[in-house]
């Protein structure tokens, strides 16, 4: 009986959650297992990238897309994007806010970056909400899902899906 128990256990912390708004994906999954979740994802020209292009949305917050980003035993991150017309900085905080708690850090992006950074650091992930106006001075907003130890490489891709759109 304890076998069984200790057995269960290690399956469901290796099965562990991704915490956000993507709850039936599970960190270490692989693309097609994302894909049968998520039917609408689709390749990107980054090998390690999947995106979903559905629009949803996070209580009064739209997500009009989402990157999936796999690394060498499955999936590592998750990022959504949205606008923020409409939606006050404030209540797109405040949605956050209320499902983890005050954020553990905030800052202002980086330059050449406009807009600020808040984090997060749970159990199972580092969140990043990042608010912004972009290079064409439409506002918008990111938040980065990322497993413990996977920033690094979350970020690299990260990068390379931003590159190669820009061709």
């Amino acid at each position: 009986m304890h076998k069984a128990v200790a057995i269960v256990a290690v399956v469901l912390a290796t099965q562990s959650k991704p915490t956000g708004y993507f709850q039936s994906a599970r960190w270490g999954m692989s693309k097609d297992q994302v894909q049968l979740l998520f039917p609408d994802a689709h390749r990107t020209k980054v090998e390690a990238v999947l995106c979903n292009e559905r629009k949803t949305s996070i209580g009064p917050v739209v997500v009009e897309f989402r990157y999936f980003f796999f690394g060498p035993k499955g999936l590592i991150g998750v990022s959504l994007y949205g606008p923020r017309a409409g939606t006050t900085d404030e209540s797109l905080l405040a949605t956050f806010r209320s499902r983890y708690g005050p954020e553990d850090a905030s800052g202002g992006l980086p330059a050449p970056a406009r807009g600020t950074k808040y984090s997060w650091h749970l159990s199972a992930a580092d969140v990043d909400l990042l608010l912004y106006v972009s290079k064409d001075g439409r506002n918008g907003w990111r938040a980065d899902y990322a497993q413990h130890g996977q920033y690094t490489a979350m970020s690299s891709l990260t990068q390379q899906v931003i590159d190669s759109d820009r061709f």
